[in-house]
């Protein structure tokens, strides 16, 4: 308010002027004021000027006033204050820096008169004409003791430049990239703005940052509160910050640097505005000429090579499909390779119980253990891929019945649910694992060692488990026999056929026994 009321006060002083010079101080032009400030500034041209633009205030610069002339030959400042001011300094500088006149305030003839002494002002002339013809002077009014309190007014009297962009920016949340000369900027999705960098100018603050959308015409930005680095004037660029939001499409879109000031007009402004085409490029966001062009392409480039390509695919998947059934059938010959291994060392572990029968002149046992020899060895004999968890469960009854007329233990085998007794499983796969209970679990322990077998469903999947009460073993300080390596080779082969693990064997062994498990996932 006490800045407006300065910017009154100086019209009214300019009317009681007489003429000094060439200066005609009846018109007194506003030239600056700072709100909090204790003094104005006011600026009295000869009659040749005509103004262009005088009392402006600018963005991020509250203490900068700007006077843009045009024909002017001389001008004379006029500083008023509601008292006399002391502790303040005026420097007054050409467009070159240098000083043209540098005194305290108080030593200027400040003094009242009729339109000040209502309002309570008094206000002095510097008492100095300064030539103004092609030139730029800068005011300065600064407190002595704090040099960074102070008010600047510009006059100019020359054509504005032409500003462009100097280069760009894109910003994320970790890191900044930057773009020097470009016609064309690639939004990434994690860029959240753009900066753009005008070239360091003494009046950039007069210049307004417009986008336009090129196609529609439509403005998507506007701004003219400039940030500087550093001091201005002397080649350091300025920025304005552009949020990612405003750019909606991906498209060419036209920066324009131009001024905007009071009293010049768009044709005006138009004259000193420079205009950077820039093609912005959005992931994900693409106009309707760019989906145009690229389906146009895409469908171009589809049609020239689908042919050939269709015919590479076709004799490929025929070359793929004979290869895997040739996998196939290859896994299939090694399991029953491996079946047949298998089947002779069962047949020569059992012969050699009957033996051991035999020469202990036992022939009840004798006999009645080749009776469940002829029904299991026709079993085995029969050479089956898979067989149900049924046929599994009387395989071993005949299998345990027999060993345990030999060795004397007691065994159980238990179904969870009678439902899964259907299902199939490969033939002759528990028989080595319950071969090897035998062997280092319950062989020496008479009528005390355990043997069980449980079939158990978990969900999808299927577990067998086969649980002795020796003494154990340590897994580092083991040797598997040729039966137990045979169903490892058989776990893995059977894995491989299927293209994933859908088998497993682990063992689990402790002074109380050993626990081995077998896992069929997703079997049931």
């Amino acid at each position: 308010m006490k800045g407006f009321i300065h910017f009154l006060l100086i019209g009214f002083i300019a009317a009681g002027q007489a003429v000094w010079g060439q200066v005609n101080t009846r018109r007194v032009y506003s030239a600056g004021s700072r709100t909090g400030f204790p003094l104005s500034v006011g600026v009295c041209l000869d009659s040749s000027a005509r103004v262009i633009s005088h009392t402006e205030r600018f963005p991020n610069l509250p203490g900068t006033g700007f006077v843009w002339v045009e024909n002017g030959q001389a001008a004379q400042f006029e500083l008023v204050s509601r008292d006399v001011i002391r502790g303040y300094t005026c420097v007054i500088k050409d467009g070159e820096g240098k000083v043209l006149y540098k005194e305290p305030v108080e030593k200027l003839p400040f003094h009242k008169n009729r339109y000040a002494s209502v309002l309570g002002f008094v206000s002095a002339f510097i008492p100095e004409t300064f030539s103004i013809r092609n030139r730029a002077l800068r005011l300065v009014i600064y407190k002595e003791t704090d040099p960074s309190e102070q008010m600047v007014v510009d006059l100019f009297n020359k054509p504005l430049d032409k500003l462009k962009p100097l280069y760009f920016s894109l910003e994320t949340q970790r890191n900044t990239r930057f773009a020097v000369g470009v016609r064309s900027i690639h939004l990434n999705k994690e860029d959240e703005s753009m900066t753009v960098y005008l070239e360091g100018s003494r009046f950039y603050y007069a210049y307004v940052l417009i986008i336009k959308e090129k196609k529609t015409g439509k403005v998507v930005f506007k701004e003219r509160a400039w940030t500087s680095q550093g001091q201005t004037g002397e080649g350091n660029p300025v920025f304005i910050r552009v949020g990612r939001s405003n750019f909606r499409s991906s498209g060419e879109y036209e920066f324009i640097i131009q001024p905007e000031l009071k009293g010049l007009s768009a044709r005006e402004a138009a004259n000193y505005a420079t205009v950077s085409p820039v093609q912005i490029h959005i992931p994900g966001r693409y106009s309707v000429i760019d989906l145009v062009v690229w389906s146009s392409g895409i469908a171009a480039v589809c049609g020239l090579t689908g042919f050939l390509v269709f015919r590479g695919i076709r004799k490929r998947n025929r070359q793929l499909l004979y290869q895997r059934n040739l996998e196939k059938k290859i896994a299939e010959v090694r399991l029953n390779v491996m079946r047949t291994q298998l089947n002779p060392h069962f047949l020569f572990n059992a012969l050699s119980t009957i033996q051991g029968l035999i020469n202990g002149d036992d022939k009840d046992k004798a006999n009645d253990y080749l009776g469940k020899f002829a029904r299991l060895t026709r079993k085995v004999l029969e050479n089956e891929v898979e067989h149900t968890i049924e046929s599994e469960v009387r395989l071993l009854e005949d299998y345990l019945q027999m060993e345990q007329l030999r060795f004397g233990f007691n065994y159980r085998i238990t179904v969870s649910d009678e439902r899964i007794l259907n299902r199939e499983i490969p033939a002759l796969l528990t028989q080595p694992l319950v071969e090897n209970a035998i062997k280092h679990g319950v062989m020496n322990a008479g009528d005390a060692g355990r043997i069980s077998v449980d079939f158990i469903s978990e969900g999808a999947d299927l577990l067998i488990n086969i649980r002795d009460n020796g003494k154990g073993f340590r897994s580092d300080n083991v040797q598997e026999g040729r039966g137990i390596g045979l169903t490892r080779e058989r776990i893995a082969l059977l894995n491989e056929n299927a293209g994933e693990e859908i088998l497993s064997l682990s063992f689990q062994s402790g002074q109380n026994g050993t626990v081995t498990a077998l896992n069929f996932k997703s079997w049931l």
